[in-house]
């Protein structure tokens, strides 16, 4: 006897279709399907037993490790260049433990950033916080035009098409993409600037060199001891 599909696993198809008929492909699909995940668009996640007191000890403790292994391994580096380095490293890996633990802090409750299967429930009721819808369209956006070659116009609705499929219009008529889209369009203009770290964590892409530690990047050659 056949299972019949969740509420989630229906939204779940319909976006998947709908990308494909963006001309999407099977990868990026599925990479926008994991935002949908990360952001809680289908999902209500279950808050972890973390304060952000705890968070932000971790936090401190990766970046004073991170810290002494490039003060250690630029020994022979300038005084100066290497207390640069060794905070850069630092705050590399603070910010790093950070974004990977939560998303944001309700009361005493921290919502993680990157639940685990088990720590989501089958049900999204009621609205999303605003910040979670804000940074969903945000990535995604940038997602769109830059891996996808979307033009603006063309990622908006995109998105909007996306936002009424998590919510349940599994066949929204053209005046509600509208709508939609208008939302999406008000949101990104007013939304504060994504930060390129941010994104990068969210797509499971390498920040990039500037927020690598210094010997990760290069070995610093000097002609003194």
């Amino acid at each position: 006897m056949l299972r019949e599909p969740s509420r989630v696993e229906k939204r779940r198809e319909a976006i998947s279709a709908y990308l494909m008929g963006e001309d999407l492909a099977p990868k990026q699909i599925e990479t926008v399907l994991q935002l949908v995940d990360l952001y809680g668009l289908l999902h209500l996640v279950r808050p972890k037993c973390r304060d952000a007191r705890a968070i932000h000890q971790q936090a401190e403790a990766a970046a004073l490790t991170q810290w002494k292994k490039t003060w250690h391994a630029l020994r022979n580096v300038a005084l100066q260049e290497r207390k640069i380095h060794s905070g850069t490293a630092a705050e590399f890996a603070r910010k790093k433990v950070s974004a990977q633990m939560y998303q944001r802090v309700r009361g005493s409750a921290v919502i993680p950033r990157y639940p685990n299967p088990e720590d989501r429930s089958d049900a999204s009721t009621g609205r999303h916080a605003e910040i979670e819808v804000t940074r969903f369209l945000q990535v995604g956006a940038r997602y769109l035009k830059e891996k996808c070659d979307h033009a603006p116009d063309h990622y908006e609705e995109c998105l909007a098409g996306v936002r009424l499929r998590a919510e349940g219009n599994l066949h929204p008529s053209k005046s509600k993409v509208r709508k939609m889209k208008d939302r999406v369009h008000t949101r990104l203009m007013e939304a504060p600037a994504l930060e390129d770290f941010d994104y990068c964590i969210a797509i499971g892409q390498d920040p990039g060199e500037e927020w690598l530690p210094m010997p990760l990047q290069c070995r610093v050659h000097t002609g003194s001891g």
